[in-house]
């Protein structure tokens, strides 16, 4: 399985370290987009649980999974990338 992480969240909530969780629990490969401010909660969190399946792409390389974790400020909202796709309101 194949999971894009992405969005504008720079803080997560209950929910969103939960999805995580079950991301990591089913062995997922994860997609992180290099230049994102979720990228460094998110890689705080993966590394708490010592998870290195973790691709570093452009926005166009997380067309490459097949489902999306979108964390989002409530305040900005976005469209997902994926019809897969589950959002996390921060």
């Amino acid at each position: 399985m194949k999971v894009a992480i992405y969005g504008n969240a720079t803080k997560l909530n209950l929910d969103a370290q939960m999805r995580l969780g079950r991301i990591v629990y089913l062995n997922a490969q994860i997609y992180l987009q290099r230049q994102s401010s979720v990228n460094n909660i998110v890689l705080k969190y993966l590394n708490k649980l010592k998870y290195t399946r973790i691709d570093y792409v452009d926005i166009e390389g997380l067309n490459h999974a097949k489902y999306g974790l979108l964390l989002n400020n409530k305040d900005k909202p976005r469209k997902p990338l994926h019809k897969l796709c589950r959002v996390v309101e921060i």
